[in-house]
C-alpha cells in the first residue's frame, strides 16, 4: 500500500497503545469504583462524547484546505487557520451549553438512573467533563492543522502522550483511592497539557501563522461548510447509536450493566478498528477514479479484494481465537455478562468489516446519501430491538438487533451498487468465499444463541467453534493464500 512506512508504523503503534491502555484503564476503574459508580462515569462521558463527534466535518475540512493551500501564500493559510479556529471556538461553546442542558434533563434529574446518593458527585463530574470536552474540541482543531501540514508523525506522538497521561491519571486515582471527581479533574489537566503542546509546536514550527479576528474570512466559512455538511450527517448518525444504546441500558435495565456493555464494545471495535486503519488510503484512491465505467472496474476488483480479505481477517480473531475472549473478560475483568454481549456484537462487526470498503467507496464517489440511509437503518432498528428486549422481555437478547440492522444495511449497499454500476455480484464475491462467510456467520449466530441460553457451556462451545475454524482454514489454505497475494497488490 502506498502509505508512508513511518506514518504507518507510528499510526499502528499509536492505535495499539491506545487499545492496550484503554483496557488497563477499564480494569483499574472497575476495581476502584465498582459497576454502579463507573457506570455513571461511562454514561456521563458518553453524553460529552456526542459533542466530540459534532465537529460538522470541520476537522476533515481544515486538513483538506490547509493541504491544498500549503504551496500558496502564507497570508491565505493564516486566514484559513484564523477562520477555522473561530468556528471551532464558536461551535464548541455552543455544544457545551446545549449538551449541559441535555445531560441535566436526561441524567441528572432522573433518580432512576443516578441515585440521590451519587447525584452530587455526578453533577460535579458532568461539569468537569464538560470543560474537558471543550479543551478536547480545541485539540481536534490543532490536530487537524498539523495533519494539513502532513505532520502525522507529530500528531501520532502527541496522541500517545495523551493516552499515557490518561493512564497515569487512572493509576494515580486508584493508588490514592480518590473519587470520580478527582478522576475528572485529572482528565481536564491531561487534555490541557496536550493543548499547550499543540500550540507550542504549531507556532514554533510554523512561525508565519498569524491568528487574529481581522483575518476571519466568511467566504472560507461557506467553503468549509459546503464540503463538510454531508460528511457530518453520516458521522453523526453513526456515532449517536452508542450513546442511545447506553441510555436504553440505563433506563430499561440497570446502569451497573454499562461496564459489561462497554467492555464488549471496546473489545469488538479493537479488532475491527485495526482492519479499518489498514485501509485508510482507500478513500483517496477511490476518489481519484473518474467515470462510472472505471468506478465499476474499481469496485469489482479493489473493493471486492478488500471485502474478501475482511472474511479472512475476521475469521482469525473472531473464529480461530474466539475462545480467548470469554476467558479474558471473566478472569481479567470478572465480568462474565460481557461475553454474551460480545458474541452478539461481533456478529455485527463481522458484517461491518465485509461492507467497510463499500461504505468508503460511496463516500469517495459522492454517494453519501447511501451511507446516510445505512446509518439511519442502524439507528432505528438496533435501539428498537434492544428496547424490546429490555422493556418487554427483561433480558439482553436485544443486542442481536445490531447484527440484524447491519445485515439489512449491508445488503442494501450491495444491491445499490448492483443497480447503479450494474455490478456483477459473481465478480464482486466468488461463490466459495460467500459460502464461507455465510457459514461462518450462521455458525457464530448459533454459538451466540446457545451460549446465551446455556451460560456454563460458553467455554466449551467457543472452543469447539475455534477448532472447526482451524480445520476449515487448513482445508481451504490455498484460497486464503490467494486472497493475501491479491491484497498485497492492492493500490
Amino acid at each position: 500500500m502506498k502509505l508512508n512506512k513511518k506514518h504507518s508504523f507510528w499510526l499502528g503503534l499509536n492505535y495499539s497503545f491506545l487499545i492496550i491502555s484503554s483496557f488497563i484503564n477499564l480494569k483499574i476503574n472497575l476495581l476502584n469504583f465498582g459497576n454502579e459508580k463507573f457506570g455513571i462515569w461511562i454514561a456521563l462521558a458518553s453524553i460529552w462524547g456526542i459533542g466530540s463527534i459534532l465537529d460538522f466535518g470541520l476537522g476533515i475540512s481544515v486538513t483538506k484546505y490547509i493541504a491544498q493551500t500549503v504551496s500558496e501564500s502564507k497570508q491565505k493559510i493564516s486566514k484559513l487557520v484564523s477562520t477555522s479556529l473561530f468556528l471551532f471556538v464558536l461551535i464548541g461553546l455552543g455544544l457545551f451549553f446545549v449538551i449541559s442542558l441535555i445531560g441535566s434533563f436526561f441524567y441528572l434529574n432522573d433518580t432512576k438512573i443516578i441515585s440521590e446518593q451519587n447525584l452530587e458527585i455526578a453533577k460535579n463530574v458532568f461539569l468537569i467533563l464538560g470543560f474537558s470536552f471543550f479543551i478536547q474540541y480545541l485539540n481536534m482543531f490543532f490536530r487537524a492543522v498539523l495533519e494539513g501540514f502532513n505532520s502525522f508523525l507529530t500528531t501520532s506522538r502527541i496522541s500517545m502522550i495523551a493516552t499515557f497521561l490518561i493512564l497515569v491519571s487512572t493509576v494515580s486515582n486508584w493508588l490514592f483511592n480518590l473519587t470520580l471527581t478527582h478522576l475528572a479533574l485529572f482528565y481536564f489537566v491531561s487534555f490541557s497539557i496536550i493543548l499547550c503542546i499543540y500550540i507550542f509546536i504549531i507556532f514554533n514550527r510554523y512561525s508565519f501563522l498569524k491568528i487574529s479576528l481581522k483575518k476571519i474570512d466568511f467566504k472560507i466559512v461557506k467553503s468549509i461548510f459546503s464540503f463538510s455538511s454531508s460528511v457530518q450527517a453520516t458521522t453523526l448518525l453513526g456515532q449517536v447509536v452508542d450513546p442511545v444504546v447506553k441510555y436504553i441500558i440505563s433506563v430499561g435495565f440497570d446502569i451497573s450493566f454499562l461496564p459489561a456493555y462497554e467492555l464488549a464494545r471496546k473489545l469488538s471495535l479493537a479488532v475491527t478498528g485495526l482492519f479499518h486503519s489498514s485501509f485508510r488510503n482507500l478513500l483517496p484512491n477511490a476518489s481519484s477514479v473518474i467515470g462510472e465505467e472505471n468506478q465499476k472496474k474499481y469496485f469489482e476488483l479493489q473493493i471486492a479484494n478488500v471485502s474478501r480479505y475482511s472474511v479472512l481477517y475476521i475469521i482469525i480473531p473472531f473464529g480461530l481465537f474466539l475462545w480467548v475472549f470469554p476467558l479474558f473478560m471473566e478472569f481479567w475483568f470478572n465480568i462474565k455478562e460481557a461475553s454474551f454481549i460480545f458474541l452478539f456484537l461481533i456478529l455485527a462487526e463481522s458484517i461491518n468489516a465485509f461492507g467497510f470498503s463499500i461504505y468508503i467507496f460511496y463516500f469517495a464517489t459522492g454517494k453519501v446519501y447511501v451511507n446516510i440511509v445505512v446509518q439511519s437503518l442502524n439507528l432505528i432498528i438496533y435501539p428498537l430491538i434492544l428496547s424490546t428486549g429490555f422493556l418487554i422481555n427483561h433480558n439482553s437478547w436485544g443486542f442481536i438487533g445490531y447484527a440484524f440492522s447491519t445485515l439489512i444495511a449491508n445488503i442494501f449497499m450491495i444491491f445499490f451498487a448492483k443497480k447503479w454500476l450494474k455490478i456483477d455480484l459473481k465478480k464482486f464475491s466468488s461463490a466459495s468465499f460467500l459460502i464461507i462467510f455465510v457459514t461462518y456467520l450462521s455458525a457464530l449466530f448459533v454459538v451466540s444463541i446457545y451460549s446465551y441460553s446455556f451460560p456454563s457451556q460458553i467455554y466449551w462451545v467457543t472452543s469447539f467453534f475455534s477448532l472447526v475454524i482451524l480445520i476449515g482454514l487448513l482445508i481451504n489454505y490455498k484460497s486464503y493464500l490467494n486472497i493475501i497475494k491479491n491484497i498485497l497488490k492492492y493500490e
